[in-house]
């Protein structure tokens, strides 16, 4: 497990508001491309563009991630 002082966080937050961390940047980062590969992967070169949507409130920087690893 990462340590708090391994880790990045906004200057408005405190190293006493946080408990733990349970993963990097780079570990997100390295899983949405994992995630981005399996994706494409699974749907191969399609005759028409792929429609996806993000429906969960306060995901669209995890989802614009997700579609640029696509």
């Amino acid at each position: 497990m990462p340590a708090k002082t391994d880790v990045k966080f906004p200057g408005y937050m405190s190293l006493d508001e946080i408990e733990e961390v349970l993963f990097t940047e780079a570990d997100l980062k390295a899983r949405v491309l994992e995630m981005g590969a399996e994706i494409s992967k699974t749907y191969g070169p399609l005759d028409k563009p792929l429609v996806v949507i993000c429906t969960l409130k306060g995901a669209t920087t995890f989802f614009a991630d997700l579609i640029r690893a696509l």
